[in-house]
């Protein structure tokens, strides 16, 4: 399989790049946590209902840790934290820790990275092996997941 990608043309005319051409990466589809929980079944010893309560159950986790100040590192997948952007005040006092004083909160996912030993390069452990292809090319037929019932 390879990381399928489509020809984009820079449209901002105030860019230094406007008009220049790049790869854009494209997705075949979007995969339902039960289609994972079906592959992740099949590829060990645990059942279909056990992976999709762990997959889950691993969201309701994530969400009370980085809710509560943790930083989350899942060994072999990468590290997830937090990040808020927040309105400015004229003088450090004024600065209040409240909902009203934050715009946005986010989560930052930092893949794991493996270390090559004969190079000495990181790779990121989820793209390790990736081959891409134009989609262009592509034969398989985008589509939307169907809803499990």
């Amino acid at each position: 399989m390879a990381i399928y990608m489509k020809k984009y043309q820079n449209q901002v005319r105030d860019s230094k790049m406007f008009g220049k051409w790049y790869w854009r990466a494209v997705s075949l589809r979007t995969l339902t946590t039960r289609q994972l929980a079906e592959e992740i079944s099949q590829i060990n010893t645990v059942t279909l209902p056990d992976v999709v309560a762990v997959l889950y159950s691993l969201g309701d986790i994530l969400n009370k840790k980085l809710t509560s100040g943790y930083t989350v590192k899942l060994d072999g997948l990468g590290t997830f934290r937090t990040s808020v952007s927040s309105k400015s005040a004229e003088e450090k006092e004024k600065l209040i820790a409240s909902k009203a004083s934050i715009k946005s909160c986010r989560i930052i996912f930092c893949p794991e990275k493996t270390r090559d030993a004969s190079t000495g390069n990181f790779t990121n452990r989820l793209l390790a092996g990736a081959t891409y292809a134009d989609a262009a090319d592509l034969t398989e037929v985008k589509t939307k997941p169907q809803p499990q019932p």
